[in-house]
């Protein structure tokens, strides 16, 4: 049996401050986390205040989970028909429609088909991607030739979505970048798009809103879950952040360290969080030298944010501390 005890060190914050964000290079997405199956609970901590909440309303009182959090659930989801059948983008460069969603037994797809006006190929790259409330990523990129249509489909991992609590899709929001795919020139960013269907959440949006609570400034709260391990029995943080801040928040480790053990390594965790939207992250550590890292007694990070659309620095907090025992 494992226990994770948090011992949170008087997170000091900035309140949330106020160049827009470049597109990645065609290819450049963050992978989708690999499965990975609970190992341990959160357990002897300390329920908040009753009705404790910010100076802006969110409540910080988060409950202990009662449940293992675990990233092992392939449930296929109710997934809606679209609704909305117009392209969900059009220009001179590409035209976007959404055909469907479809889910089999390991993962959930939704159908798109990209029309290529140009003379030139082009390469998509999907910048962020979220289903119902959560910021999913799907990994998409796309080449299209000059001229020709791509009939081809976003992908997200039916155990990321079982993690997020939701059992039904109803909505996604999607952005892209558009390149020249001859020397990557950005063409065109789309902003937000959105995929409406007939279905309707059913899911209590509290339920998952339990664990331990780690920050919390200006409607911006990151939630620790537990430790879960991957197939090879490496230990990752799991957090959820809920961002109802009125800005797109970037999320990563301060200096991009994380203390294993006594033991600085870099860390490339990061995490962008758009406002209204919540999402559940991995925080894990490869070292060239070592391989995967694991910890045996404890772990300290702290946490960076900043603005998404003008990049300042809206918070630095004190590490947070984490502790396990292994019984």
């Amino acid at each position: 049996m494992k226990r994770l005890i948090f011992i949170i060190c008087a997170l000091a914050a900035f309140g949330l401050g106020g160049c827009s964000k470049d597109a990645g290079a065609p290819g450049e997405t963050t992978p989708v986390p690999e499965t990975v199956q609970s190992a341990v609970t959160i357990s002897e901590t300390e329920a908040l205040p009753e009705e404790a909440t910010t100076e802006t309303g969110i409540s910080e009182d988060i409950p202990p989970s009662d449940d293992v959090f675990t990233m092992d659930d392939y449930t296929e989801p109710v997934c809606g028909t679209i609704t909305n059948t117009e392209p969900l983008y059009q220009d001179d460069y590409l035209t976007i429609t959404a055909d469907g969603f479809e889910t089999d037994s390991t993962d959930t797809f939704l159908f798109l088909t990209l029309t290529n006006h140009t003379d030139q190929d082009l390469s998509i790259n999907c910048t962020s991607s979220a289903l119902n409330d959560f910021m999913v990523d799907s990994g998409f990129t796309d080449d299209v030739a000059a001229g020709a249509t791509s009939e081809t489909a976003l992908r997200f991992e039916n155990t990321l979505i079982n993690a997020c609590g939701m059992h039904t899709i109803a909505s996604a929001e999607l952005s892209f970048a558009i390149f020249d795919l001859t020397d990557y020139t950005l063409l065109a960013e789309t902003g937000p798009l959105f995929v409406t269907t007939d279905a309707a959440v059913t899911e209590d949006p509290d339920a998952i809103k339990t664990g331990e609570l780690l920050y919390s400034m200006d409607n911006f709260q990151i939630i620790g879950k537990g430790i879960i391990e991957d197939d090879d029995g490496m230990a990752m943080i799991a957090l959820l952040i809920i961002n109802q801040s009125g800005k797109d928040v970037a999320v990563s480790l301060n200096d991009n360290l994380l203390i294993v053990d006594g033991k600085e390594y870099v860390s490339t965790f990061s995490e962008d969080v758009l406002q209204g939207k919540n999402a559940i992250a991995l925080v894990s550590v490869y070292d060239p030298e070592e391989g995967a890292i694991d910890f045996q007694e404890s772990a300290q990070l702290s946490f960076f944010l900043q603005d998404l659309d003008t990049w300042e620095t809206i918070s630095v907090t004190d590490p947070v501390t984490i502790l396990r025992d292994v019984l």
